[in-house]
Protein backbone atom coordinates (compact mmCIF):
# COMPACT_ATOMS: atom_id res chain seq x y z
CA UNK A 1 0.00 0.00 0.00
CA UNK A 2 1.26 3.49 -0.93
CA UNK A 3 0.16 6.13 1.67
CA UNK A 4 -0.45 9.74 -0.91
CA UNK A 5 -2.81 13.28 -0.59
CA UNK A 6 -2.76 13.04 -4.26
CA UNK A 7 -4.78 11.60 -6.84
CA UNK A 8 -3.84 10.30 -9.48
CA UNK A 9 -3.27 11.89 -13.01
CA UNK A 10 -4.65 10.80 -16.42
CA UNK A 11 -3.31 8.12 -18.88
CA UNK A 12 -0.75 10.58 -20.80
CA UNK A 13 0.36 12.52 -17.38
CA UNK A 14 1.21 8.59 -15.37
CA UNK A 15 3.26 7.84 -18.88
CA UNK A 16 5.20 11.45 -18.63
CA UNK A 17 5.93 11.23 -14.67
CA UNK A 18 6.70 7.76 -14.75
CA UNK A 19 9.36 8.16 -17.78
CA UNK A 20 10.96 10.87 -15.28
CA UNK A 21 11.06 8.60 -11.89
CA UNK A 22 12.90 5.62 -10.75
CA UNK A 23 11.23 2.53 -10.04
CA UNK A 24 12.02 1.63 -6.64
CA UNK A 25 14.33 -2.08 -6.25
CA UNK A 26 12.29 -3.39 -3.65
CA UNK A 27 8.73 -3.12 -2.17
CA UNK A 28 7.45 -2.79 1.10
CA UNK A 29 4.18 -3.74 2.82
CA UNK A 30 3.11 0.09 3.68
CA UNK A 31 5.57 3.18 2.71
CA UNK A 32 4.73 7.06 2.64
CA UNK A 33 6.38 9.16 0.24
CA UNK A 34 6.71 12.73 1.01
CA UNK A 35 7.58 16.35 -0.15
CA UNK A 36 9.56 18.19 2.32
CA UNK A 37 11.81 21.60 3.00
CA UNK A 38 13.22 22.19 5.86
CA UNK A 39 11.62 20.35 8.51
CA UNK A 40 14.87 19.03 10.48
CA UNK A 41 13.19 20.60 13.82
CA UNK A 42 10.18 17.84 13.42
CA UNK A 43 11.23 15.35 10.64
CA UNK A 44 12.50 12.66 13.30
CA UNK A 45 9.74 12.55 15.07
CA UNK A 46 7.39 12.62 12.02
CA UNK A 47 9.46 9.49 10.68
CA UNK A 48 9.24 7.74 14.25
CA UNK A 49 5.73 7.97 15.04
CA UNK A 50 4.23 6.75 11.48
CA UNK A 51 7.27 3.71 12.18
CA UNK A 52 5.14 2.87 15.59
CA UNK A 53 1.98 2.76 13.70
CA UNK A 54 3.41 0.46 10.97
CA UNK A 55 4.95 2.25 8.19
CA UNK A 56 8.08 0.25 6.72
CA UNK A 57 9.76 2.79 4.27
CA UNK A 58 9.63 6.57 3.44
CA UNK A 59 10.34 7.69 0.03
CA UNK A 60 11.73 11.70 1.12
CA UNK A 61 11.56 14.43 -1.91
CA UNK A 62 13.93 17.48 -0.80
CA UNK A 63 12.66 20.09 -2.23
CA UNK A 64 15.90 21.94 -1.33
CA UNK A 65 16.10 22.15 2.39
CA UNK A 66 18.46 24.72 3.82
CA UNK A 67 18.34 23.79 7.41
CA UNK A 68 20.15 20.22 7.46
CA UNK A 69 17.12 17.79 6.56
CA UNK A 70 19.96 15.73 5.20
CA UNK A 71 21.99 14.80 8.34
CA UNK A 72 18.88 13.98 10.84
CA UNK A 73 17.80 11.71 7.40
CA UNK A 74 21.29 9.83 7.21
CA UNK A 75 20.96 7.37 10.05
CA UNK A 76 17.57 6.32 8.55
CA UNK A 77 18.83 6.02 4.64
CA UNK A 78 21.69 4.01 6.40
CA UNK A 79 19.30 1.63 7.52
CA UNK A 80 17.10 1.92 4.00
CA UNK A 81 13.83 3.12 5.99
CA UNK A 82 13.92 5.78 3.70
CA UNK A 83 14.80 6.52 0.05
CA UNK A 84 16.34 10.02 -0.43
CA UNK A 85 15.44 11.72 -3.49
CA UNK A 86 16.51 15.14 -3.79
CA UNK A 87 13.91 17.15 -5.59
CA UNK A 88 14.22 20.70 -7.14
CA UNK A 89 11.04 21.48 -8.66
CA UNK A 90 7.99 23.14 -7.45
CA UNK A 91 5.98 20.70 -8.67
CA UNK A 92 4.68 19.35 -5.62
CA UNK A 93 1.90 17.24 -7.04
CA UNK A 94 3.42 15.95 -9.69
CA UNK A 95 6.35 14.68 -7.64
CA UNK A 96 4.17 12.77 -5.43
CA UNK A 97 1.86 11.43 -8.49
CA UNK A 98 5.58 9.92 -9.68
CA UNK A 99 6.38 8.33 -6.47
CA UNK A 100 2.85 6.80 -6.11
CA UNK A 101 2.73 5.58 -9.27
CA UNK A 102 5.79 3.99 -8.84
CA UNK A 103 5.31 1.89 -5.96
CA UNK A 104 2.37 0.61 -6.38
Amino acid sequence: AVVSTQSTGGEYASKVLMSNCQKPKERHPLAITTITRNSASYIKEWIEYHLLIGVDHFYILDNESEDGLLNILKPYIEKKTITYIPWKDDSYRDAQLKMSLNTQ
